[in-house]
């Protein structure tokens, strides 16, 4: 059995990361044409899709520039408002960014500056209807990076990608 994941705007390492035997990873847009060219798409309200943004240069101003360009270009082109003819919106059931620190507590800087980035990129698809919800991946594996709970605590970095827009 295949395994069809629409996942876009990766981090470096995430882009590096060889999809195991016998499973593919495609854009957004192929995933989407795939789904209108065999009648899915009239089946569905809106898409979900992924999205794990670049993360290097947190902070740096040319790295925050091309951000809203290539979550745009590579994730969000194919959603679209309900009241549009053609497209659907989308919800985003994944998104976050990894921390590693295994301090307590753990240092937090670079991982708040990407949510604030990414949250301020995705508020004009929200407030227009492209995007309708965002869950923010949160997995409790230490090897992953993506916790939000720690030592009995949400984190920082929790708390605020989890503040309604």
């Amino acid at each position: 059995m295949h395994r069809l994941s629409a996942q876009a705007g990766c981090s470096t390492k995430l882009r590096r990361h060889r999809e195991p035997r016998g499973s593919d990873a495609v854009g957004t847009a192929a995933t989407l044409d795939f789904m209108r060219a065999n009648g899915l798409d009239e089946l569905v309200d809106a898409n979900g899709v992924h999205t794990y943004p670049w993360t290097n240069d947190p902070g740096s101003s040319i790295a925050a520039a091309g951000a809203p360009d290539r979550l745009q270009k590579y994730v969000l082109a194919e959603c679209q408002p309900k009241a549009r003819r053609t497209g659907k919106p989308c919800w985003i059931t994944e998104w976050g960014f990894p921390n590693r620190d295994t301090v307590r507590p753990p240092d937090e800087t670079s991982q708040i500056t990407l949510v604030n980035e990414t949250q301020i990129n995705l508020r004009s698809y929200v407030a227009n209807g492209r995007v309708l919800g965002l869950l923010y991946y949160a997995w409790p594996d230490s090897r992953e990076g993506f916790a939000i709970h720690r030592s009995d605590h949400l984190t920082n970095t929790g708390r605020l990608a989890l503040t309604p827009f």
